[in-house]
């Protein structure tokens, strides 16, 4: 899968693969195998805890289920996301603008809109993959924070979270991720 089909893919499904807001934890290791754990995260989602897959950094709730993904895409290195076909993570290059990424999005169908609520320098694409979760596709509007303004803007960050979902219960102890 090319790298814009799978930025489509967040914003059509809130996720790439198997790795998409709802998905539970153990599903998404029984897929790509072993996370990388970034920690515990504090008030108010006590319970919660951060993982990686490559430059996906995702969240996961109390009960285990994934509610929040984010991938950075604003550095020069190459980007490495999981690949929905072989489950291995697969690099790309990171530079991807807002023409780009609004075609891909059109190209398959997927309803998008601009937040007008972003400062200037930014241009910030929404959409809702199904109700209660949505997609952000943030793009930096200057090359640099003082430089110069750009024709495309370059996507600078890609979220996706569920903000429907609410725990009901402690479950057990995380499984092993890494």
């Amino acid at each position: 899968m090319a790298l814009l089909e799978m930025m489509a893919e967040v914003g059509a499904t809130g996720g790439i693969g198997v790795l998409r807001c709802g998905t539970s934890l153990a599903d998404v290791v029984a897929a790509l195998g072993p996370a990388e754990d970034l920690g515990g995260l504090d008030e108010p989602r006590q319970g919660s805890h951060r993982f990686s897959c490559g430059d996906v950094e995702f969240i996961v709730c109390r009960c285990r289920l994934v509610s929040t993904i984010s991938i950075s895409t604003w550095h020069d290195s190459p980007l490495a996301l999981p690949s929905p076909e072989s489950h291995a993570v697969v690099s790309f290059p990171s530079r991807m603008t807002f023409q780009q990424v609004t075609s891909a999005l059109d190209a398959i169908g997927c309803r998008w809109w601009l937040d007008t609520r972003v400062p200037d320098t930014q241009r910030t694409v929404l959409t809702e993959p199904s109700a209660g979760t949505w997609s952000s596709f943030t793009f930096s509007t200057t090359d640099g924070g003082d430089g110069p303004v750009l024709d495309d803007p370059r996507l600078y960050k890609v979220n996706a979270w569920d903000v429907a979902h609410e725990c009901a219960t402690v479950p057990e102890p995380l499984p092993h991720v890494g």
